[in-house]
């Protein structure tokens, strides 16, 4: 089985309570591939600035990835967040951006990515996710996540991409907000009336909500000692869909089971900056090893 990640690809600059990381490896698909790679092969796609350094294109190709599918801009450099935390984690400031690098970008799907079994879309402009749909040679298994920025900007290029889709992910604001509603099951429901054959809901330190046409479930979170929450989402869903191309599966049987997995991986994705957490001395065997127990341990503590 083949697994596809697009997105964002960036370099953060994050500061907490607990210090600071200067221009390190960040964006919503960077985060994505290092969990799934922990399970299954990750070819990468998005655009990246004529900065991109060497350094960085091997950090991926260390890992397994296949970086084929980057698009590298002639001129502009790569997209920048700086940003900082309260000192609860709860909630990001943006102290300055730099992203004109996504303006018109066409997405490159690799010859040998095109007929992946399995597709994240991850954090990106609805109509790039949907270039990347037409770009699809066969019906991939495809789970995309969103932002506030996308829901109030591109509705309808959203709500096509909510058709398409077998799974939409997004945090507890965005599904209030894309639903228009306070109420998180009730935000569950009319989401999955619009397309999507399942929808999880990530709510931080209370869990996750996994709604699906057969019912719902709530899973609590897997406790983690937070130091940057930058990418944590994006974790999640990687382990969420590197598990399910690993296994080869896409029936919602697997999805529920997969979804410990994925709060393994979100939990662990806080628990240092950027992508550090996946990526330990021992490997990408080491990381798999670290996740494999943890997931243990949570699921040992869940109610039978």
């Amino acid at each position: 089985m083949s697994l596809l990640v697009v997105g964002t690809i960036a370099f953060d600059t994050v500061e907490t309570e607990h210090g600071r990381a200067e221009r390190v490896l960040g964006g919503s698909a960077i985060h994505a591939a290092f969990a799934a790679s922990c399970f299954a092969p990750v070819t990468l796609g998005g655009i990246i600035g004529h900065d991109f350094p060497t350094s960085a294109r091997e950090a991926l190709t260390d890992r397994g990835v296949d970086i084929t599918g980057l698009v590298t801009h002639p001129t502009a450099r790569t997209f920048h967040w700086v940003g900082n935390y309260d000192d609860a984690l709860d909630e990001s400031h943006t102290l300055a951006m730099a992203s004109a690098i996504h303006v018109g970008y066409e997405p490159v799907i690799p010859a040998g990515a095109s007929d992946a079994s399995h597709v994240f879309l991850a954090t990106d402009e609805p109509a790039v996710h949907l270039r990347v749909l037409d770009a699809l040679d066969v019906a991939a298994f495809v789970i995309a996540d969103t932002r506030q920025c996308w829901i109030a900007e591109q509705p309808d290029g959203l709500a096509a991409v909510m058709r398409r889709i077998d799974g939409l992910v997004l945090n507890e604001h965005e599904a209030r907000l894309l639903a228009n509603t306070h109420d998180v099951a009730e935000a569950g429901a009319q989401l999955l009336a619009r397309g999507p054959g399942f929808v999880i809901v990530k709510q931080a330190s209370e869990g996750c909500s996994l709604f699906t046409p057969e019912g719902s479930l709530m899973l609590p979170a897997c406790v983690a000692l937070a130091r940057d929450p930058t990418g944590a989402g994006d974790a999640f869903a990687g382990g969420l869909i590197g598990t399910l191309a690993a296994a080869g599966r896409t029936d919602m049987d697997a999805v529920r089971a997969a979804l410990t997995t994925a709060v393994v991986t979100g939990a662990m994705a806080v628990e240092d900056f950027s992508v550090r957490a996946f990526t330990p001395p021992g490997g990408v065997e080491a990381a798999r090893a670290t996740v494999e127990r943890r997931r243990r341990a949570y699921e040992a503590l869940l109610p039978s």
